[in-house]
Parts: C-alpha cells; sequence; structure tokens
C-alpha cells in the first residue's frame, strides 16, 4: 500500500500534507504550520530536515538508518525502515503526543 494511501486509515486528523521535495525558501513556512514531521528515508547520512524540526520543536518520527539514530534518540519516535507496521506505531505515538 502506498504511503498516501495508508495515511487514509488514521482517524481524527485536521491534516497530513504530503510535501515531496519543498523549495528552500518555503521550508520555514511548511515548519510553521506543522505539529509533526516524519522522515520516511530508506538512506539518510544526517539529515538537515530532521535538524531543523527539532529545533523547532516539532516531534520528529524517523527510520534506524545512518546517521538519524545518533542525533534523535531520545528526542523523537525511531522506527525500523523495513517495518510498515513499525512506521505506522511510530506515527500513531506522535499524532498522541501532539494531542
Amino acid at each position: 500500500m502506498e504511503l498516501q494511501e495508508k495515511s487514509n486509515t488514521f482517524k481524527n486528523l485536521n491534516s497530513i500534507l504530503f510535501t515531496g521535495e519543498i523549495d528552500s525558501s518555503k521550508v520555514a513556512e511548511k515548519f510553521d504550520t506543522a505539529q509533526i514531521l516524519v522522515l520516511y528515508s530508506q538512506y539518510e547520512t544526517q539529515s538537515v530536515v530532521m535538524l531543523e524540526g527539532l529545533a523547532r520543536g516539532l516531534v520528529v518520527v524517523a527510520p534506524r538508518v545512518g546517521g538519524i539514530p545518533e542525533h534523535l534518540e531520545g528526542r523523537g519516535i525511531l522506527f525500523d525502515e523495513d517495518s510498515d507496521d513499525a512506521f505506522e506505531m511510530a506515527v500513531r505515538q506522535a499524532i498522541t503526543e501532539v494531542n
């Protein structure tokens, strides 16, 4: 199931925005309206987007890949990148934290 299709299973949400790539001049604007930042990448070295999300106080959900665990451990929600169930549980945990 595609990620966007799967997001329809999350009840009681005002909105989930799938941005894809964003022009750098618009990133701050998107962060200002967000509560949760979800990274769904199979490969990251050090995610600048994740660090920006943390700096802005967002709840960050990200996979255990590359340098992400080193920077996110204890400050966000990590999931195993090869498990759709773990990803879904991590997103649900983030939603619970912001509600």
